[in-house]
């Protein structure tokens, strides 16, 4: 998918100038299909892909890749500092995360997207809700509600979902620990500002692309898949570090094997947990 698909088609985009409809099949909405750049507002709330709009195909790629990779490295380190762990425990494991075999190996925007415009969004709210002045407040609540829409837009349920629980979680028990400390206005103030910046910038996407998401809401969900992909279960993430045989199960198989995909990053992380505790 990543290679064989998604690079044909963004070299056809570059051929098409990043303009208008995709034409091969049938007629297809770049901005839905595998998140394909376009010269319009869409790259707003898609950043990662102006690269190819300035820089053409190959640094395009290149600097996508770099982007993603750093940002959801970024991503969960800034937001295990918000948390309060020790440098060395957060930028390990926002290396450890962006680096994980299985999630290189599925290297889509689908997935490095998500976990850096949500890490980085909570990361954001979280600096807003603990700032001294009211313009940094604003400031940082609006770049929070910037950086959630992005993440929203990515369409890509799977990864969304879970990404977006946990980010949420984290902003409650922030937002309950902030009014034992702080006046209810200010955390009002960025909750206000982080949501309906962010409410704004999808109302807007959604609008722009709400006859592609009717189609695709009436196909592919709730469709009946006839492959076996996305059958990954979630045990996967506690099997070995790299793993071929050991877990004796193969959660997602390409050509009968798929010792990437069902390698596990969280044994890495254990070490780290502990720690931190000790801290």
């Amino acid at each position: 998918d990543e290679w064989l698909v998604r690079l044909p088609w963004l070299s056809a985009r570059t051929s098409d100038n990043f303009r208008g409809p995709i034409r091969t099949v049938g007629i297809h909405d770049p901005g839905i299909l595998y998140d394909l750049p376009s010269k319009n507002l869409d790259l707003v709330v898609k950043p990662h892909l102006i690269p190819y709009v300035l820089f053409g195909l190959e640094r395009g790629v290149a600097m996508e890749w770099w982007t993603l990779l750093v940002g959801s490295w970024l991503g969960v380190a800034l937001l295990l500092r918000k948390l309060k762990a020790p440098p060395g425990v957060s930028f390990a494991s926002g290396f450890l995360t962006a680096s994980s075999s299985g999630l290189l190996w599925w290297n889509i925007t689908s997935t490095f997207s998500i976990i850096a415009y949500f890490g980085l969004a909570t990361a954001s709210l979280l600096t807003a809700l603990s700032a001294q002045r009211r313009r940094d407040s604003l400031l940082m609540s609006a770049l929070a509600g910037w950086l959630a829409a992005c993440g929203l837009v990515v369409i890509y349920p799977p990864f969304q979902v879970p990404v977006l629980l946990t980010c949420v979680v984290v902003v409650a028990c922030a937002v309950v620990d902030r009014l034992r400390s702080s006046d209810r206005g200010t955390v009002l103030l960025c909750l206000t500002v982080t949501t309906l910046g962010s409410l704004l910038l999808v109302t807007g996407y959604i609008g722009a692309h709400w006859e592609s998401l009717k189609m695709l809401n009436s196909t592919a969900y709730p469709g009946h898949r006839r492959n076996g992909g996305g059958s990954a279960n979630v045990y996967s993430f506690f099997g070995s570090a790299f793993d071929w045989f050991s877990s004796n199960r193969q959660v997602a198989e390409v050509n009968g094997t798929n010792q990437s995909e069902n390698a596990a990053s969280l044994p890495f992380l254990l070490p780290y947990l502990l720690r931190s505790e000790e801290h």
